[in-house]
């Protein structure tokens, strides 16, 4: 059997090369959740990478969690896929869903969905860095932010984030706004907890 020229083989050397360097590269990697108000009933998982991000957001108590990328290369246009279910544990309804970026990553056209499992849409307000759900009736279990489960009908979202420079991070931040009925509950708890301080103060 001949052996190939090496002029031959450094050109298939070169052509691998070139290949590999051609290859799209993962230019944004997940680096973790912080929550407003910790607890061990939050929780985050991520089952994406790189150019799709897929979570499942667990509230056990009414909070914030915001969810931390970070760039590591420059692309000419870099985007990702993202999408979330966001799973109520908390007892109460969700009246609403909030889903803001920041860091100067932006919403990119076309728009994804937002869907509840069981509740209503009354409406849905959407900028560049901010996307606000309102529902018309409550939601007890999960809100599809995209599509994590693979439904007809519902599309993921696309963030751009072609204006974060290589090394900077950005921000996915998700709130549950609660039914009017919960914040009642709350300032409510929050009074009775106010009269016991100033009742022991009095006595101190």
């Amino acid at each position: 059997m001949k052996s190939l020229p090496k002029s031959l083989l450094g050109g298939i050397a070169l052509a691998i090369a070139g290949a590999f360097a051609a290859a799209p590269a993962v230019a944004v990697e997940y680096t973790g959740a912080s929550f407003a108000n910790p607890s061990p009933s939050n929780s985050v998982l991520s089952f994406g990478a790189g150019a799709a991000q897929s979570f499942d957001v667990n509230f056990g108590v009414l909070t914030r969690v915001t969810l931390a990328f970070v760039t590591f290369r420059d692309e000419p246009l870099p985007s990702m896929s993202f999408n979330a279910l966001v799973n109520n544990l908390t007892g109460f309804n969700f009246d609403g869903l909030t889903v803001q970026l920041t860091g100067g990553a932006v919403f990119q056209t076309p728009y994804g969905t937002v869907t509840p499992t069981f509740g209503t849409i009354s409406g849905i307000g959407i900028t560049p860095t901010l996307v606000t759900t309102n529902l018309s009736a409550g939601e007890g279990y999960a809100l599809n932010f995209g599509n994590p489960l693979g439904q007809p009908g519902q599309s993921d979202w696309t963030i751009d984030f072609s204006n974060v420079q290589s090394g900077s991070t950005f921000g996915v931040t998700i709130a549950a706004v609660p039914e009017p009925e919960t914040w009642g509950l709350m300032l409510a708890g929050l009074g009775l907890m106010g009269a016991m301080v100033r009742r022991r103060a009095s006595k101190a």
